[in-house]
């Protein structure tokens, strides 16, 4: 049980969300939070989580510091990919500023152009791992499509197996 610093109700442990950072409950139950982040919204608006979409020249400095990139390289680093992502040459910009994100490589900081959020966190999620790429590439290209016919055969003789009665061992 834990006490809401908010409410002040005794609840139970899994009415606390866990703090990523050290493990522990938070301080607010979890309704508590959700008032509190819905009164939030309500006041400030729908859409605040982009630090960079209201202060440009917060962005700009963001860009200049994390990746040596000025704003006049990266409207024409924009230009020469045609103002699309560098991967899948979509348009969508799911970015709360509405710009692509700079991709760069961890190792040596170097850009290596820009990307809509999905691509994005493909790369991410894939550790910039060509290998892995390319091993899901081939599991969508190769082995997917020979799971789902193999699956689809499955399900004929169990069909088949439900219209007859018959069982095969």
């Amino acid at each position: 049980m834990k006490r809401c610093s908010r409410c002040q109700l005794d609840r139970e442990d899994d009415r606390f969300l866990t703090d990523h950072r050290n493990g522990r409950l938070v301080a607010q139950c979890k309704d508590c939070a959700r008032d509190r982040q819905r009164e939030f919204r309500r006041r400030h608006g729908q859409r605040l989580s982009g630090q960079y979409s209201r202060r440009p020249a917060r962005w700009r400095a963001h860009i200049k510091r994390t990746y040596g990139l000025s704003a006049a390289e990266y409207d024409a680093l924009l230009a020469a990919q045609g103002g699309v992502c560098a991967i899948c040459h979509g348009h969508e910009i799911e970015t709360p500023n509405g710009r692509l994100h700079v991709d760069h490589d961890h190792a040596t900081r170097k850009v290596r152009g820009l990307l809509c959020a999905k691509c994005n966190r493909l790369l991410g999620t894939a550790r910039d791992n060509a290998a892995t790429l390319r091993a899901a590439a081939d599991y969508l290209e190769i082995v997917a499509p020979q799971a789902i016919a193999f699956i689809e055969a499955c399900l004929e003789v169990l069909d088949v197996q439900a219209m007859t009665g018959e069982r095969v061992a």
